[in-house]
């Protein structure tokens, strides 16, 4: 099966790093936690993969403070082919954020696990919408 992913990367212009068998391993195991969510997603089931694996652990939402600026969320439109995940917070949590791009445009899409909803800010110039997820992971937004 590695064989498989390798291609897989490759396929999409990514390759994996040299550094033995220790970098193979966290790939690996990536790997295994992206295929155990799909079959969950398939089945129904919403599971919580990453407290598996602690290597994978990423910033987290701070909690809102005073004062915090209500975002609109809007339900995701058809925005382009591709859209790209930049940045993204730790997927331990309910709800993960994702700062995204999208012809020549930025956004942040939240996702919640529980409710099993996604919903989007506005597009916006690629550097608002950075700034805009820096605010959400210190907790001055949401």
């Amino acid at each position: 099966m590695t064989a498989e992913i390798h291609a897989v990367l490759e396929k999409y212009g990514y390759r994996l790093p040299s550094g033995g068998d220790h970098i193979r391993e966290l790939v690996m195991a990536r790997v295994d936690i992206a295929l155990k969510s799909l079959v969950e997603t398939f089945e129904g089931r919403f599971g919580d993969m990453a407290r598996e694996i602690p290597d994978f652990h990423g910033p987290h939402v701070a909690p809102p403070q005073p004062g915090h600026l209500i975002l609109a969320w809007h339900q995701p439109g058809r925005r382009a082919l591709r859209i790209r995940v930049v940045s993204w917070t730790c997927e331990c949590r309910p709800t993960t954020c994702e700062l995204c791009g999208a012809a020549g445009q930025g956004f942040v899409r939240r996702n919640d696990r529980e409710k099993r909803t996604v919903h989007e800010t506005s597009g916006t110039l690629t550097a608002v919408a950075r700034h805009t997820f820096e605010k959400i992971l210190r907790g001055e937004a949401g």
